[in-house]
C-alpha cells in the first residue's frame, strides 16, 4: 500500500505519507487501519502528506464517499477532527478541493489543502514543534521527500521507540 501511518498520541496526531501511487482502495484501506489504531479515538489532528505521490488514480464519486465517510465519523468523536492535505501536484488539486469541501460542508471536521507542511501545522493550531517529529528512518515531518527509492527503503527501517508510535504499511 502507498501509505504509511505514524501516531504521536501525545499530539493527538496522525501524519499519513503518501508514496507511489493512489488508488481510492488505497485510501479507505489507510483509513481504515488509522480507524482500527488504539490511538484513533484520542486523534484531533491529521495530515495526510501527498507530497511523495506520483498519482492519484481515483474517481470523483469514490473520494467524495470517502469524504462522507469522513464527516459521519467525524460526528462521532468526542472532540472536533481537523485534517489537512498537503500536496502540490498540480492535477491533483480539482478533486483534493472537492474533497475538503464535502468533509468541512457537512460542519463535523475542517479540512483544508495546502502545498507545504508548515502552513497545514499553523492551520491546525499545532506548534511548530511538530515538524521536527521524525517519522521512521529518521525524516522529520517537515522535511521533503529526497526520492521515492530513498523513501520507500526508509519505511521499510524499523521505527525508532522514541519516535511516534508507527503502523507501516506496504
Amino acid at each position: 500500500m502507498p501509505l504509511d501511518l505514524t501516531f504521536f498520541p501525545q499530539w493527538k496526531f496522525v501524519h499519513v505519507d503518501y508514496v507511489g501511487q493512489a488508488t481510492v482502495g488505497d485510501i479507505v484501506r489507510g483509513y481504515s487501519d488509522m480507524m482500527a489504531h488504539p490511538e484513533a479515538g484520542q486523534l484531533r489532528f491529521a495530515i495526510n502528506d501527498m507530497r511523495g505521490l506520483e498519482g492519484l488514480n481515483v474517481f470523483y464519486d469514490g473520494m467524495m464517499h470517502m469524504a462522507t465517510t469522513v464527516s459521519s465519523d467525524a460526528a462521532q468523536r468526542p472532540e472536533p477532527l481537523a485534517l489537512a492535505i498537503v500536496a502540490h501536484q498540480r492535477n491533483m488539486m480539482p478533486i483534493l478541493t472537492d474533497y475538503c469541501a464535502r468533509v468541512a460542508r457537512a460542519g463535523t471536521a475542517r479540512c483544508g489543502l495546502f502545498s507545504d507542511i508548515p502552513a497545514a501545522v499553523d492551520w491546525l493550531g499545532l506548534s511548530h514543534a511538530v515538524l521536527d517529529l521524525r517519522r521512521p528512518g529518521g525524516r522529520r515531518i517537515a522535511d521533503p521527500l529526497s526520492s521515492q527509492s530513498s523513501t520507500l527503503k526508509a519505511l521499510r527501517e524499523p521505527p525508532d521507540p522514541a519516535d511516534g508510535g508507527h503502523r507501516q504499511r506496504s
